[in-house]
């Protein structure tokens, strides 16, 4: 069994650890950017290119856009 040695945290690490804290909305959110525009591509896109060429209608392409924010939400703050 391994033996855990607790200490208290420096000021430089509470702070440290303050400020990672106080990013993790904006990574988060970042996160979500990346979700998404990895999704349009895959999924939304194809989509509004037959809609260009009259194989798919507007509203197919607008659902999946709407299905695709539904699925990556961005995070309350």
């Amino acid at each position: 069994m391994t033996e855990i040695i607790e200490r208290k945290l420096t000021p430089e690490e509470i702070a440290e650890r303050k400020e990672w804290e106080a990013g993790q909305y904006e990574r988060d959110v970042a996160l979500v950017n990346q979700q998404r525009l990895s999704a349009y591509q895959q999924e939304s896109d194809p989509i509004f290119f037959e809609f260009q060429r009259g194989e798919a209608t507007e509203q197919a392409w607008k659902d999946k856009i709407a299905e695709i924010q539904e699925r990556y939400p961005y995070p309350v703050k």
